[in-house]
């Protein structure tokens, strides 16, 4: 999710930054917006995701170290 707002919702960039197909991404971001519907595609919420999204990155990244 963090790497689809960082790319400005690009199928193409985000499947390059995490090594799977541009169709792959389409689809996981369907099943997204299927479970949380247009809150997904509000400013005020992507804004809201970003920190956490970022504070689970480094947790995971953490983890594996």
């Amino acid at each position: 999710m963090l790497s689809r707002l960082q790319c400005g919702h690009n199928a193409s960039e985000v499947g390059a930054r995490l090594a799977v197909r541009p169709q792959t991404v389409r689809y996981r971001m369907r099943r997204l917006d299927e479970l949380f519907g247009h809150r997904l595609h509000e400013p005020t919420a992507q804004f809201e995701m970003q920190p956490a999204l970022r504070a689970m990155n480094l947790r995971r990244a953490s983890a594996v170290r």
